[in-house]
């Protein structure tokens, strides 16, 4: 990922920037433009220094104000710094740590202190002097999860960020809360136009489905964007490699795609004049967390909403431990158990670079997440207990050893209020002699995924709630409809050349007792006589005084 720097210069005044902690004496003062001159003149020297290479060739993915801004995973590999750079930003520090002895309450001192520690790598020492900061509480709290994050201290810098947020004045807390650089077009313009309080849901909703993943406390791509405000902060009373004065371009474009792991300069015409181009090349690979969907609704949302492969996006994170996400085949369903939910799911992989991976089911139901670990990494079934309705849950295969991650989650519609008649969620298995007559049988034979065979016998499960226990009368009806015909087919059917084609029916009254108000199901169907082809399965269930309830999942026929 890299960006270039083009145009003309403006200056911020950038509200998320940290403040001196009192009134500079006249020895301070001095001593801090000192540091300030020392700090433009590493900058300036680090330009120098920069090694050359060929710039995009006019290619923009993104234009942010004066500057453009381009996805290449080929362009971040690393580059040795400069012996002089090294040992320039070391001369920094010494002359920070000195002028920090003298007046250890000059927060842009200190957060440059951090700042430069951390870019050289030295991260115990980067966190050890956020923690000595003694500036506002508020930034030090910041800086110490800014420091920890880039650790991979991830539970640590959670709670130091939200340590931050509550010490913030109000107005702050709602500007470095703010998430509408991470937003597309027009739900910005939405989110924008509500209040503080009424941005709550908005925010709530957007970390939940757009966490890398589930089953870890910290969430680190919110960690990440706090950090990305933290250096924000830092850069609007600090020059910059790309020379240029603070501007809100400047603030959106670290916001939306993050600081630069390394920098170069353009090979193209300049003069004296004429400063060469600054690139940055941000960490690579990246991805676009988000969902495609709006995020000021509470819509059900299946695994492909989420398209980490997209070069596109309002925003992306390079996870420095996780370098690549795929996808695993699973098939995820929920089941009411009271006031708690047992979710179940099946799953498979054949991808060979998880080779020391472990599995995780989790239920996300904030502020608690509920997680089982597998002994398989590449199939399995697992099931885990979760309080209340959780509106998230995902699979997810982890292999630190690689960093390669794999992950199916669903995200669920807002619940209905309590109605008479409930059903749960679809679990769909090969079918055998017998009828599954629990959750658990069922899951031994569950289709780890969305795909079945033509010629074998697809095996649909659920349960229903709120019948009479000796025995309720109940209409069963079960529904196999085709999607998405192709367009040639939809023609012939218009022109009378090809019959239009029904949905497969099956129905039949149903008296079955229930057990603790939970009656199970579990039928087969022949899928002999349907085409290959994606199916919507769907299951109706309504009882003489009228109440109605069901539920549907997709399926995929395919061919021997």
């Amino acid at each position: 990922m890299l960006v270039s720097a083009i145009g003309m210069l403006m200056q911020l005044q950038f509200a998320g920037a940290p403040a001196v902690a009192r009134e500079p004496t006249p020895d301070s003062a001095s001593s801090l433009h000192a540091v300030q001159d020392a700090q433009r003149d590493f900058e300036r020297s680090r330009r120098g220094l920069l090694p050359w290479e060929d710039n995009a060739g006019g290619r923009c993915d993104e234009r942010v104000g004066r500057f453009c801004w381009w996805y290449d995973e080929g362009g971040a590999d690393s580059v040795p710094e400069a012996d002089a750079i090294t040992q320039r930003r070391i001369g920094l520090l010494r002359q920070l740590d000195l002028h920090l002895l003298d007046h250890p309450g000059d927060a842009w001192a200190t957060s440059l202190r951090v700042r430069y520690r951390a870019e050289a790598g030295h991260l115990a020492e980067a966190i050890a002097a956020a923690e000595a900061c003694s500036a506002s509480v508020w930034w030090c709290s910041a800086l110490t999860g800014y420091a920890q994050h880039i650790a991979g201290r991830e539970n640590a810098a959670d709670s130091s960020f939200r340590s931050a947020l509550v010490a913030m004045p109000p107005a702050m807390r709602c500007a470095w809360q703010d998430i509408s650089t991470l937003l597309p077009a027009d739900d910005r313009r939405r989110y924008r136009a509500l209040d503080c309080a009424d941005r709550h849901q908005w925010e709530g909703r957007y970390w939940m489905l757009s966490r890398i993943r589930l089953s870890t406390l910290g969430d680190e791509w919110r960690n990440e964007f706090l950090s990305r405000r933290v250096i924000a902060g830092i850069s609007a009373l600090s020059a910059t490699p790309h020379a240029l004065r603070w501007g809100d371009d400047a603030a959106e474009l670290v916001l939306r795609y993050g600081w630069p792991m390394r920098w170069a300069r353009a090979r193209e015409r300049s003069t004296a004049l004429v400063a060469p181009t600054i690139i940055g090349h941000d960490p690579a690979p990246s991805f676009p967390l988000a969902p495609d969907a709006p995020f000021d609704s509470s819509l059900a949302l299946p695994d492909d909403a989420w398209n980490l492969r997209s070069h596109s996006g309002p925003a992306r994170y390079a996870p420095a431990r996780t370098h690549s996400i795929g996808v695993v085949s699973a098939q995820l369903a929920r089941f009411q158990r009271g006031d708690s939910t047992l979710v179940v799911a099946a799953y498979a992989t054949n991808d060979d670079s998880l080779q020391n991976a472990q599995a995780w089911l989790t239920a996300f139901s904030t502020p608690a997440i509920f997680v089982t670990r597998g002994d398989s990494a590449h199939v399995g079934r697992l099931a885990v207990m979760s309080a209340g309705s959780p509106p998230l849950v995902g699979i997810e295969l982890v292999d630190t050893t690689t960093r390669r991650l794999a992950r199916s989650r669903r995200a669920f519609g807002r619940e209905p209020a309590h109605a008479a008649l409930m059903i749960s969620d679809l679990l769909l298995y090969r079918a055998r002699d017998e009828p599954p007559e629990s959750v658990e049988q069922a899951l031994e034979t569950a289709i780890a995924g969305d795909a079945i065979t033509v010629g074998e016998r697809l095996g649909i499960f659920w349960e229903t709630y709120g019948l009479a226990g000796d025995g309720e009368p109940v209409e069963v009806r079960v529904v196999l409809e085709r999607l998405g015909s192709g367009w040639w087919r939809r023609a012939r059917e218009r022109l009378g050349l090809a019959t239009a084609e029904s949905p497969l029916q099956i129905q039949w009254p149903d008296a079955r007792p229930s057990a603790g108000g939970v009656a199970s199901r579990g039928v087969a169907v022949d899928l002999s006589a349907l085409a290959p082809a994606r199916y919507r399965v769907a299951v109706v269930i309504s009882t003489r005084s009228g109440d109605v309830a069901n539920a549907e999942r997709e399926i995929e026929i395919h061919s021997r």
